[in-house]
Parts: structure tokens; C-alpha cells; sequence
């Protein structure tokens, strides 16, 4: 049951076959929540965090959502360590978030991906998928991240509720998804980590809900609520090099649209 005070529960159970084949799905406690700008949202949310964990390493892609996060963190004055997974394949992304510490002064934490420990990198990943018997999606990427950093506690980049424009000309639209691997790291630490920051709370997650303006495109619209440079998102994630691992790797996959939630604007907003 990911964030604070158990408000959004997920129906997957780790180790359970189940979680293969059945559709994610997700149902909310809420009490009463309050209506705030995303920013008071977003620094509400990063105070809350900070009173419930110490010693907070932040996974920093360099994409706009862990972009945002460390802004956030940085302007409310709450420590925090960077922690950099540097792989090829996203280095357009790793060099906006060596930029950004570079200009804040801070020395990220680096686990660096070659072609030489790339199989064994994968390999984790599959040992993690395999045992809460899930897909291997980057989800599992913070898990790996969170092994490196002892009794720190980790907060990603994940949680917002946002369907990814396929083209620059297709706008994000008012169907939103919650997708299952932003939610692995919460499978298999529980509440050890604070995870995805932008379902911690859900006055941040229906804050974003209620303001992002769905007529543009997913990138566009998130840099004009998070304040930022707008660019698109560099992901080359389905061209893994699984190598000797790919037939495991496809055994434990399953439909995209049985690994995400989907919801209506109208009706998220009815339930806040």
C-alpha cells in the first residue's frame, strides 16, 4: 500500500502467480484531502517525507519528474544524496542530471552500467521480477538502486498518474494510468523506502490531476507545471539488450494493458 497513510492500495501480492496475469488495479482510502496548488502540493508532500525519513537519496534520472523532485527538495532546504544509475542508453537524460548537481553542488552517488556488467545488471532485475513474480520493467531499477545506499531511504521519481504521448502532436488527453512498475519498489520493501513522491500524498497526486492541461502533449504539459524546460523523454526501454536472458525475460511478461490502470479525469477528481 504505497504512500502515506496507506491511501492508495494496489492489488498485487509479491511472489503470488497471480500478479502475471490478472489486471492491475488500484482502489483509494481517502479521508480528507486537501485542495492545494501543486507546488504547496509538492513542498506539503516533501515535508511530510522528511519528518517520517532520514537520510534521503533521491534516483535521479535527469527526466522532468526527478527533475521536479529535487527542485522541491532543494527549496524547502531538506537534505538529500542524488543517486545517478548511468547506463548508455539513457545518456541524453544522465547528462541533465550531472548538470543539475553540478550547478546545486551536489556529489551524486553514480551506479554505472557498461557493456561489460550490463548482463549482470539485467540480471538483478530478473531476480527481483522473478521473485515477486512480476514483468522485469524499470521499476525494478530503484530496488537495485536502493541496495547501494545501506540505511538510506529512497525516493523516486514515480507515482504521476500520466499517460505518455506517443508524438509531439498527440496531447495527453484525459484518460490517466497508473502503472504497476511504479510500484515495485512498494511490492517488495513495504513502507522502508518513501518511493514514488508523486503518490506519497494525495493532495500531490490529484493536485496534478486537476491542473495539468491535458490539451498538450505529456512532455509539454509536465514541464508547465513543474516550472521547466520543456524537452522530450529520452526512453529506450523496450530495446534492452537482454541477451542470454531474453526468453526469461518474455516469460514473465504480460499485455500492457493488463499492467496499467486507467481512469478518467472526471472520475479521479469525483473521488477527491
Amino acid at each position: 500500500m504505497p504512500g502515506i497513510n496507506d491511501w492508495l492500495n494496489i492489488n498485487l501480492v509479491a511472489g503470488d502467480k497471480s500478479n502475471l496475469t490478472k489486471q492491475f488495479d488500484c482502489s483509494f482510502e481517502l479521508g480528507n484531502v486537501k485542495t492545494l496548488s501543486i507546488d504547496a502540493a509538492a513542498d506539503y508532500t516533501a515535508d511530510l517525507i522528511q519528518r517520517n525519513y532520514s537520510d534521503l537519496h533521491l534516483s535521479f534520472s535527469g527526466g522532468l519528474d526527478s527533475m521536479f523532485v529535487a527542485n522541491v527538495l532543494t527549496r524547502n532546504q531538506i537534505h538529500f544524496t542524488p543517486i545517478i544509475l548511468d547506463w548508455y542508453w539513457q545518456d541524453p537524460e544522465c547528462w541533465y542530471a550531472y548538470d543539475w548537481c553540478e550547478k546545486h553542488g551536489l556529489e551524486p552517488k553514480v551506479y554505472k552500467v557498461t557493456q561489460d556488467n550490463e548482463q549482470e545488471f539485467l540480471g538483478k532485475i530478473l531476480q527481483y521480477a522473478l521473485k515477486n513474480k512480476t514483468p522485469a520493467k524499470i521499476g525494478y531499477i530503484p530496488i537495485i538502486l536502493a541496495e547501494t545506499i545501506g540505511t538510506g531511504k529512497l525516493i523516486t521519481g514515480f507515482g504521476e498518474p500520466f499517460y505518455n504521448s506517443e508524438s509531439y502532436q498527440e496531447p495527453m488527453g484525459e484518460m490517466f494510468e497508473i502503472a504497476e512498475h511504479d510500484y515495485y519498489l512498494d511490492l517488495t520493501y513495504g513502507l522502508e523506502h518513501p518511493g514514488g513522491f508523486f503518490n506519497y500524498t494525495p493532495e500531490l497526486f490529484f493536485s496534478l490531476i486537476r491542473n495539468i492541461p491535458t490539451y498538450l502533449n505529456t512532455q509539454q504539459a509536465k514541464a508547465q507545471i513543474y516550472g521547466l524546460d520543456f524537452r522530450p523523454k529520452f526512453n529506450n526501454v523496450n530495446v534492452l539488450p537482454w541477451g542470454k536472458y531474453q526468453k526469461l525475460r518474455d516469460s514473465l511478461d504480460k499485455p500492457l494493458e493488463k499492467s496499467v490502470a486507467m481512469y478518467h479525469k472526471s472520475n479521479l477528481i469525483k473521488l477527491a
